[in-house]
């Protein structure tokens, strides 16, 4: 319904150009993707996504994409695809590196949407336990929130909880791994961190 809606709006009316009509579709599928992945059936709603990502694709609209990769690797997650969820959130990454996801007007959205991607790095990285690897990349999500806080602060309690969790595994693996002297050091540092 909301396809057709799309449709007669933008062409059978005229009230929006061809881009904008490509635009609200691609945001429309997206929504869809959303729809989908909250009702437990990600095949739907990856099929959606992935459409919408070709549509912004064409529109070189970057920022789009990046939120849909952030979208992405979510549904892959939810499809037991981690590897693929994990390529997914290195993509976005890739795009920082390299200069594609610069944008001067939307540059603290950029690093939010870096922030989340390392965020969501490092809860995988916990789900799989590569715990010291969860910690580094917990802590680059804490440190880019920090530099974009007008967009970031309602994402900082999780960052925190986050990287929190991280070391406190750190410490539990050091402490099995009977290194009692620096288990010890990690727990009063993380008291100090976040007491």
């Amino acid at each position: 319904m909301l396809e057709k809606t799309v449709s007669f709006v933008g062409s059978e009316l005229g009230f929006l150009t061809e881009t904008a009509c490509n635009e609200l579709a691609a945001m429309a599928k997206d929504t869809y993707a959303y729809y989908y992945i909250k009702r437990s059936k990600p095949s739907a709603s990856y099929q959606y996504l992935i459409s919408a990502i070709n549509i912004y694709k064409r529109h070189n609209d970057v920022l789009n994409v990046t939120k849909c990769r952030l979208h992405q690797s979510f549904i892959q997650c939810a499809q037991h695809k981690y590897s693929d969820s994990m390529e997914s959130l290195k993509k976005i990454l890739t795009m920082v590196e390299n200069g594609a996801l610069d944008i001067e007007s939307d540059y603290n959205q950029a690093l939010l949407l870096a922030s989340v991607a390392y965020h969501n790095i490092a809860v995988q990285q916990l789900m799989l336990g590569h715990i010291s690897d969860a910690c580094v990349s917990s802590q680059n999500a804490r440190r880019l929130a920090r530099l974009c806080l007008s967009v970031s602060s309602h994402y900082l309690p999780m960052l925190e909880s986050t990287h929190k969790q991280s070391l406190h595994q750190l410490s539990s693996v050091l402490k099995n791994s009977h290194c009692e002297e620096q288990a010890s050091l990690f727990h009063n540092l993380i008291s100090e961190l976040f007491d």
